[in-house]
């Protein structure tokens, strides 16, 4: 978690979405697909999408945010965001 930060932080886009979607595969496999942190990988890779300018991934990435977290007040205006784009 630490490196996607710091990739993430340096601008090293690719790198950290490397990371990010390893991350969020074992993430969903040790704390399943509805746990909080499993969102959080989530909405990780959204951002880095977003970044790189993969804008259909990163809204694919925040509808399915949504769709497991309904509840989560962030997505709804981060997918608005990306749409927007």
């Amino acid at each position: 978690v630490q490196q996607f930060g710091t990739l993430y932080g340096q601008g090293k886009y690719a790198e950290a979405a490397a990371i990010g979607e390893r991350l969020l595969e074992l993430t969903e496999q040790t704390r399943g697909p509805d746990h909080v942190d499993t969102a959080a990988a989530l909405n990780n890779i959204a951002v880095v999408y977003q970044n790189q300018g993969r804008y259909d991934e990163a809204l694919a990435a925040f509808e399915e945010i949504m769709r497991r977290f309904p509840q989560d007040p962030v997505a709804p205006n981060a997918r608005a965001e990306t749409r927007a784009r």
